[in-house]
């Protein structure tokens, strides 16, 4: 039976990682934005609230979210900004919207998405 090698795997995650940070770091800089925010989705809550890829009131805080203005409520911005450096983990922000809470969120991972969601659809 082979050994398990656990340094090895965690070194080849990790390498892997950093393939995918450096492709995000790429795609953000041909965008001129700070991070790459891949596919965009608005999730079935946020639609049934009237908004769609359409709304002023989300392009608005969109607008925010994409020049790193985390909104009110994401007190941690240390970690956004590591996976900005990296361009690989999470990147959050929290808004107010016509009195509903509003969350962005991207993945940066190897299928990079941001999905503006309600709290209770995480």
């Amino acid at each position: 039976m082979e050994e398990f090698r656990f340094e090895e795997m965690r070194n080849a995650f990790m390498n892997e990682v950093r393939k995918i940070g450096k492709k995000n770091l790429e795609y953000a800089q041909k965008t001129g934005r700070p991070f790459y925010i891949g596919n965009l989705h608005i999730t079935d809550g946020v639609r049934a609230l009237g908004y769609s890829e359409d709304s002023a009131e989300l392009d608005d805080i969109f607008s925010k979210y994409i020049k790193c203005d985390w909104g009110e409520g994401w007190s941690d911005a240390a970690i956004n900004d590591k996976a900005i450096e990296t361009g690989y983990g999470d990147v959050m922000g929290i808004y107010r919207l016509n009195g509903h809470v509003i969350w962005i969120k991207t993945d940066l991972n190897e299928c990079t998405r941001t999905t503006i969601l309600l709290p209770e659809e995480w």
